[in-house]
């Protein structure tokens, strides 16, 4: 119960967000974050979880977005069909694709471009047979829809799957003399403050050319990648997209909403690219550092009773004579 309920709470207020992009009653969310919390669910719960997602999507309905009855089929069912589609399309691709590595974020990303397909030809086929989108052109709505839901995904689902699991982690990133310190932790987070307020104030006075300072963003993404823990580089992808993608979308400054069907494909197009990049490059960069630290453990630990070995013995004993300040020797 309590599951449902915290699941329902996030899609929900995924659901509120994606309606406020929504500048006119005929158009289609930019952004659809709540997607990605129902790709996670079923790929950490299973695909029976897909049925929680009616109990949000009516809410929202109900409170937030208000549509004729005759589409409330179209709306349930794009996202819950949606949900068993790209489950068991990762799962035929990567077989568990909640592990951490490029095998399974290759086929995350399979699953999710199943997944939003499968919802925006439902829900576009919706809106047209229920006449919410008169006037509109088709492919122009199903674009829109497909990749909304996309980069929802992409944003949203790996970093659930990474903070629901339970067990211990399969590849971790830790690793001695390769981990940032303190200090330049910091310094990322102000960098990352500074791009998001150089982002805005040059959009105030060009919008049309500031769209380029998305580089700087997406520089200390990769950095966050090569340098950081994995949570790090998916709370940071979702945070840069969340504010680029919402500058954009509402028109604020001197940005302009994206209207022709040609400038929507190839913004979320991108976005998609700017958001998949750093988070392919974590995993492969985690799966590096985990097949690493296996290696030294095998060659610290003695094979026949998995007791540290004789090395293991002389590296602690060089540590403990380094931290002391003597000199020191060994002898057997």
């Amino acid at each position: 119960m309590l599951r449902l309920l915290w699941l329902s709470t996030l899609y929900l207020l995924g659901a509120w967000f994606a309606g406020v992009l929504i500048l006119a009653p005929d158009e289609v969310t930019l952004f659809w974050p709540a997607s990605g919390v129902a790709y996670a669910a079923v790929l950490r719960y299973g695909p029976r979880w897909s049925l929680f997602v009616a109990i949000p999507i009516l809410i929202n309905h109900a409170l937030f977005a208000p549509v004729p009855t005759a589409f409330l089929p179209y709306s349930v069912g794009s996202n819950v069909i949606a949900a068993l589609a790209g489950y068991l399309a990762s799962h035929a691709i990567s077989g568990n694709p909640t592990r951490l590595s490029v095998r399974s974020g290759f086929g995350l990303t399979c699953g999710a471009v199943v997944m939003s397909a499968t919802s925006g030809l439902i829900g576009t086929f919706g809106l047209f047979a229920t006449g919410m989108t008169e006037g509109t052109d088709f492919g122009h709505a199903f674009a829109r829809w497909t990749m909304g839901d996309l980069l929802g995904i992409i944003c949203v689902a790996p970093t659930m799957l990474y903070l629901t699991h339970t067990g211990p982690r399969e590849a971790p990133t830790r690793l001695d003399g390769q981990e940032s310190a303190r200090r330049e932790k910091a310094l990322w987070l102000a960098c990352a403050t500074a791009s998001a307020g150089i982002f805005y104030f040059a959009g105030t006075y060009s919008g049309l050319y500031s769209l380029g300072l998305v580089s700087l963003p997406l520089a200390l993404l990769l950095w966050s990648a090569v340098r950081f823990e994995v949570l790090w580089t998916l709370v940071g992808t979702g945070a840069a997209v969340l504010v680029i993608t919402s500058i954009t979308a509402l028109g604020i400054g001197a940005f302009r909403s994206p209207q022709d069907p040609l400038d929507v494909a190839l913004l979320l197009a991108f976005m998609c690219l700017f958001a998949n990049v750093p988070l392919m490059l974590a995993a492969s960069i985690a799966e590096q550092r985990a097949a690493t630290r296996r290696a030294l453990l095998r060659a610290v630990t003695d094979s026949a009773t998995g007791l540290p070995n004789r090395s293991a013995f002389e590296e602690s004993l060089q540590r403990i004579a380094a931290r002391s300040g003597i000199e020191a020797g060994l002898l057997y």
